[in-house]
């Protein structure tokens, strides 16, 4: 997809993956019989660039509803030498025994030349249909079909990383200046001759473009939650080890602290089509004028080719353009990545993998029903309403006093601590209600009163905030999440948070949080200087903002700038502004 965003940041370097013997769990589950047969045609480049090929090569190895017939590499993100040595490991490691990588096309001019690539697809497809997943350019899917034409309906389709509506910019949404010089769609432009041909042939293709992988974020907190799941093979840990200098480039050299991981849009929405939407169009390359030229010539515009997706309108749609992820994604990506609830290993030649059992969870449906019935669009809460009916908020309470906490695993656990903080909040408030703020209630009997029994232990609202979250997860963004009854605490959002959803849900509650002016207040504009005014809680915990990750120089700004653009492109232009703090209103969080 779109690495050259980051191609200028990028010095080859000598590959950093460690030298890896093959890991193989033993069969202790019936096998599965895998649904879709899959060849995967890839430009890895794990440990010298981008490290989506292989995020995707491990996802397809521990789905169980892929048969993976075959790999092939070409060139794209690195030269053709390193994509095969990157891929070797990668199979040798993750993939089914014995399988073997097969070299494909070194540039786009060996589009019509045979390479063991095409032999070896050529081969498959006479054996079985089968979709073929080109995740790089599509230099090899072009050869196959132009040596190949008997062989276009026994393609499926062809899933391929690249395509855009047209007039769109593959920019980072700080940018919103139409004028700025924009990423190239970079698999699709290093051979679109050979997409052509794809086109020409009448093959289906599904396009994962950027759109749909742009709003996926695999974080630093992403990478340590892998590394510590219990997984197949060692993948989480090998992911974590070996995609920290990409997200460093991403942090250092854009501003942003995660990466996108393009190509498993694809794969996943073989494995969980229900997950990504996506509408049928008609795909066509066309030429305009160049969105990644720097310098404007209105006179001679550069031009290049794009390769543009219409919704049909009457037409015959040719292509599935894929544009919006579930926010289940994510979570379904890790959790396949990390080798958590997948069958055996795919081909029939594969030894089978442990199935890992799922870790216990908390049920949440209680609490969930309370806060739908309680909380507003603006996290406002009827407090009124609540001490009329406690009862789901009471029994939600009795079962926290009883859950073995130490059996959750560390999703669940926060999930659990966050609601629990939460909920026995609301009743602190519900028992003196009507009242106008949570510090009308003695000192005494607030924060600090160890009555609340969770998980067979008496403890108080710091006790978990300070003692059972902070020092544990290390991850700021429970400070929008932890909900204090203030009216400049954050919005309650009106759902429990869960295990599986609390990485997107602190997501959603951080960006809340950051949009509103009632936290963030950034004027580019100011009669003297820029200023930016941020919420007192980054005043009470500018250590936890500024350590997270253990990145040095980190700053309450810079964190704050992550989810907001203007004041994250105003500090990538070398923009310094300091903050002030925002007076805090106490005032009880209550609907008016």
């Amino acid at each position: 997809m779109i690495r050259s965003l980051l191609v200028a940041l990028v010095a080859f370097e000598l590959l950093v993956l460690p030298a890896m013997g093959s890991l193989r769990a033993a069969t202790t589950a019936p096998a599965t019989t895998p649904s879709i047969d899959v060849w995967l045609d890839v430009d890895t480049a794990n440990g010298v660039g981008d490290v989506d090929d292989g995020l995707m090569m491990i996802q397809a190895f521990h789905s169980p509803e892929l048969r993976v017939r075959g790999v092939s590499v070409v060139f794209g993100n690195t030269d053709i030498d390193k994509a095969e040595h990157v891929a070797n490991q990668i199979v040798s490691r993750f993939g089914p025994p014995g399988m073997p990588v097969h070299r494909g096309a070194g540039s786009g001019a060996e589009l019509g030349i045979d390479t063991d690539a095409v032999r070896a697809m050529a081969a498959a497809l006479r054996e079985n249909p089968m979709t073929i997943a080109a995740v790089g350019p599509v230099t090899n899917i072009g050869t196959l079909l132009k040596l190949h034409p008997d062989l276009a309906p026994r393609i499926t389709q062809v899933l391929v990383v690249a395509g855009r509506r047209p007039g769109q910019k593959f920019l980072l949404d700080e940018f919103k200046d139409k004028s700025k010089a924009a990423p190239p769609d970079f698999n699709f432009e290093l051979d679109p001759t050979a997409m052509q041909v794809i086109l020409d042939h009448g093959v289906r293709l599904v396009l994962a473009p950027w759109e749909v992988s742009s709003t996926v974020w695999i974080s630093r907190q992403d990478l340590a939650d892998l590394a510590h799941r219990s997984d197949v093979g060692g993948a989480g840990a090998w992911i974590d080890r070996t995609s920290q200098y990409w997200l460093d480039r991403w942090e250092k050299g854009l501003g942003v602290a995660a990466f996108n991981p393009y190509d498993t849009l694809a794969i996943g929405w073989l494995t969980h089509p229900h997950l990504i939407a996506g509408l049928d169009a008609v795909v066509t390359i066309e030429q305009g004028p160049d969105d990644g030229a720097t310098v404007a010539n209105s006179a001679t515009p550069a031009m290049k080719p794009y390769l543009h997706a219409r919704p049909v309108s009457g037409g015959t749609p040719n292509a599935l353009y894929l544009f919006k992820p579930d926010r289940a994604f994510k979570p379904v990506l890790l959790d396949t990545l990390a080798g958590v609830n997948t069958g055996p290993t795919t081909t029939s030649a594969a030894a089978g993998r442990d199935t890992t059992i799922a870790a216990p969870s908390f049920d949440h449906a209680t609490f969930d029903r309370v806060l739908h019935r309680i909380v507003d669009a603006d996290g406002m809460v009827n407090y009124a309403g609540l001490k009329r009916d406690p009862v789901d908020l009471d029994a939600y309470l009795a079962s926290l006093a009883s859950t073995n906490l130490e059996s959750l695993g560390r999703g669940e656990q926060l999930a659990l601590l966050l609601n629990a903080y939460n909920a026995f909040t609301l009743k602190l408030i519900v028992e003196r209600y009507p009242i106008a703020s949570i510090k009308d209630i003695p000192e005494a009997d607030r924060w600090k009163a160890e009555r609340w029994t969770l998980a067979g232990r008496q403890v108080s609202l710091d006790m978990i905030e300070h003692e059972m979250i902070r020092p544990v997860f290390k991850d700021p963004r429970i400070h929008f999440a932890l909900v204090c009854a203030g009216h400049d605490c954050p919005p309650l959002q009106a759902e429990a948070y869960t295990g599986r959803w609390v990485d997107a849900q602190l997501d959603d509650q951080a960006r809340r949080f950051h949009s509103s002016p009632r936290w963030l207040k950034f004027d580019l504009n100011a009669p003297s200087v820029p200023t930016l005014e941020l919420s007192s809680i980054y005043k009470w915990y500018a250590k936890d903002f500024e350590s997270q990750g253990g990145r040095a120089g980190a700053s309450i700004v810079s964190h704050a700038a992550r989810y907001c653009p203007p004041l994250r492109s105003f500090l990538r232009r070398g923009g310094t502004v300091e903050p002030t703090f925002l007076p805090y209103d106490w005032s009880l969080n209550a609907q008016r």
